[in-house]
């Protein structure tokens, strides 16, 4: 499946290819042009260019044209981008082995020599990607590959008997994968009540299997501590699921019939580590993962890129986060000095660990905060150091910070949260002294 960007170009003249090819050669800095035009014939299509980009190994196809009619909530999502007349079209066939960073290479490509665009989405997905995001994730010198931007989980339901009453089970699925040479993953058949583990559990097993070789069918992937599944073939996970559940051949029939049918593309379902049944064995989705999820015990693996790019976003936006604990921590009433010593955290890698090639990621409850990094306080005993105790006092250099979170009354923030966190902390002067007592949070 090959990968398609929009731009939003927001002038009311379209670009000529001409002024396209020549940003897209100065972009790369390249001493000759990197494309030429092709003939096209008279319709929407304004013009279109074929480009050889080094570090992409198939040509990419770039055109412009008329930007589609939009209904009301794809305006929403799209902002002011959804004004734009004209769009530019970028398309082409990623390598199976280097798909992801060509991906993030033809993102930056378009953002960077686009400079006016007002944002890029990616067709396949649905992700839109608005201008100022572009400029600080995709554009800034220091910007490392964002993996999640390639694929996103959908949550599809199953077909009740009864049209009044919901299904009891869903499908959690991926949308993306393909275009990378990796199948599509899904869980099937999963309870309501326990979908949003589910998800979870696929949001960790994707970055883990972006960074190696597809494991063989039915081999044990640990995806955190204790924490296995397994990839089985959708033929034989979906044998003895229920015609009505999310996940069964006829489900699969019914949904792409409605216009959902990337359903029925190459994928392979995420099982239990191994078959269940004394009579009749089976394959079932990972419910013991989900549930060390929800009882709030699961040590979850993180991929090095996942790490690099949360890394880089936390330190990135380390200041605002600073600004808040200042704030607070500073302030004459006691109840905001509460929220700041018991709602403040920062993660780290955990120093000393035995070697291994994942680094436990630690999180610690914020006491002081310079300019050069964090006093904390251990939350929990990490599983790789059992000698380091929870509560524990710690120096974290500001460059050593993986991540930071903070919990207040009204709502949770991370550093993709940061530009409205210092908002929150305003309308908290005027609220915490009546909801908070003094002697605690």
């Amino acid at each position: 499946m090959p990968l398609q960007f929009v731009a939003f170009w927001p002038h009311a003249d379209p670009p000529t290819a001409a002024e396209v090819l020549a940003a897209l050669t100065a972009w790369m800095d390249a001493a000759e042009p990197v494309g030429s035009e092709m003939d096209v014939p008279e319709g929407e299509v304004t013009w279109a260019l074929e480009c050889a980009i080094d570090g992409v190994e198939s040509p990419v196809a770039l055109w412009c044209e008329k930007a589609l009619e939009i209904d009301d909530a794809w305006r929403a999502m799209l902002g002011a981008a959804a004004s734009c007349s004209w769009v530019i079209r970028l398309q082409v066939q990623l390598d199976g082995d280097e798909g992801p960073n060509e991906y993030f290479q033809l993102l930056n490509l378009l953002a960077g020599s686009i400079a006016d665009a007002a944002g890029v989405l990616d067709v396949t997905t649905g992700q839109f990607v608005p201008r100022t995001e572009l400029d600080r994730e995709v554009l800034a010198s220091d910007a490392v590959p964002i993996d999640r931007l390639m694929w996103r989980i959908v949550r599809l339901p199953g077909v009740s008997d009864q049209p009044d009453v919901p299904s009891s089970h869903v499908a959690i699925c991926t949308v993306g994968l393909l275009r990378i040479g990796r199948p599509e993953l899904e869980l099937l058949e999963v309870p309501v009540e326990h979908a949003l583990a589910a998800e979870m559990v696929l949001d960790t097993l994707v970055p883990l299997l972006l960074e190696d070789e597809l494991p063989l069918p039915g081999q044990p992937i640990e995806i955190g501590d204790g924490m296995v599944v397994a990839l089985v073939p959708l033929a034989e996970a979906d044998r003895f699921v229920e015609d009505s559940h999310a996940g069964s051949r006829a489900w699969r029939e019914r949904i792409a019939a409605i216009g959902i049918d990337h359903v029925k593309s190459p994928r392979v379902a995420v099982c239990a580590a191994s078959e269940r049944g004394a009579f009749r064995k089976a394959w079932t989705w990972p419910q013991e993962a989900a549930q060390r999820i929800e009882e709030g015990s699961a040590v979850l693996y993180l991929a090095q890129r996942e790490v690099d790019a949360n890394a880089r976003q936390a330190q990135r936006t380390f200041p605002l986060f600073a600004t808040a604990f200042a704030s607070l921590a500073r302030a004459d009433a006691p109840a905001w000095r509460v929220l700041a010593q018991e709602h403040f955290m920062v993660q780290a890698p955990v120093d000393g660990t035995d070697g291994d090639d994942r680094i436990e990621q630690a999180w610690y409850r914020v006491d002081h905060l310079d300019g050069d990094g964090v006093d904390g306080r251990l939350v929990d005993r990490p599983r790789t150091r059992p000698d380091l105790e929870p509560g524990s006092h710690h120096r974290i250099a500001r460059n050593a910070v993986s991540g930071w979170s903070v919990d207040l009354p009204g709502g949770s923030f991370r550093p993709s949260d940061c530009q409205t966190l210092l908002e929150a902390i305003d309308r908290l002067r005027d609220t915490v002294p009546k909801m908070v007592p003094e002697q605690g949070a």
